[in-house]
């Protein structure tokens, strides 16, 4: 059963009432039924377990039968997620929720395919609706923020997380070496290329700003497995 979001609202003298899509999603999908337990979250991030007392056509009510916090220990991780082609993008940005990422913004660099300027709400919609179903799923204690677009320039020289990380496979420092060599931040930065990697005028540019560039290992990733796989690196070895 994945989670849902509520709010302390929703909590009524231990009952909690779902009702639009998520009543949809739990009567309609799920075929929820009286007696089965769900999982909730709040904007807290106070989790509740709740077991179904009532279902009707506006709502479902469910008894509080537990409620916890998650350990706040791990990273926060920021990504800067270049746009990849076709769905590889919208497949990347669920994994690196799934992974445990803080918040995802959409990068522009000289090398990316995809045209999206004239549709970039309507994108960013969607990829918010990615993120919010990615969170439900994973148990997430939030849903991630999805960023507007923002070009490569902007991401690197603008104030950012206590580390911050270019992966590219032409770099010297591995990034297992570079993980286990730092202090684990609060909080860290990291770009990931779109088809091709970024461009040598721009990793120039990110260590001019202060980010360390980091090969991922011996094999050279694509860019929707590296935005699987070093993401989920980072967060176990920082976290």
């Amino acid at each position: 059963m994945p989670q849902f979001f509520i709010n302390r609202d929703d909590i009524k003298d231990g009952i909690i009432k779902l009702s639009g899509p998520d009543l949809r999603h739990l009567a309609k999908v799920r075929r929820a039924a009286a007696g089965d337990k769900i999982y909730l979250r709040g904007a807290d991030g106070r989790g509740y377990e709740a077991r179904i007392i009532a279902i009707d056509d506006y709502s479902i009510s469910a008894a509080v039968e537990n409620e916890y916090e998650e350990d706040s220990g791990n990273v926060s991780l920021k990504i800067f997620l270049s746009l990849l082609k076709g769905s590889n993008f919208e497949f990347s940005l669920q994994k690196c929720i799934e992974a445990g990422a803080a918040e995802i913004t959409p990068l522009f660099s000289e090398r990316t395919v995809p045209d999206i300027k004239n549709k970039v709400e309507q994108k960013l919609q969607r990829w918010r609706k990615i993120a919010s179903e990615s969170a439900k799923q994973c148990l997430r204690k939030n849903i991630p923020l999805v960023n507007s677009p923002v070009d490569f320039k902007t991401a690197v020289i603008e104030p950012g997380s206590e580390e911050r990380i270019v992966a590219h496979p032409g770099a010297e420092v591995q990034l297992k070496d570079y993980l286990r060599s730092r202090v684990p931040p609060v909080s860290a930065d990291l770009a990931i290329g779109p088809e091709g990697g970024f461009s040598p005028q721009e990793i120039k540019l990110a260590e001019q700003s202060g980010w360390s560039i980091i090969n991922s290992g011996s094999s050279h990733l694509r860019a929707e497995t590296a935005a699987i796989i070093i993401p989920a690196i980072i967060i176990y070895e920082w976290s």
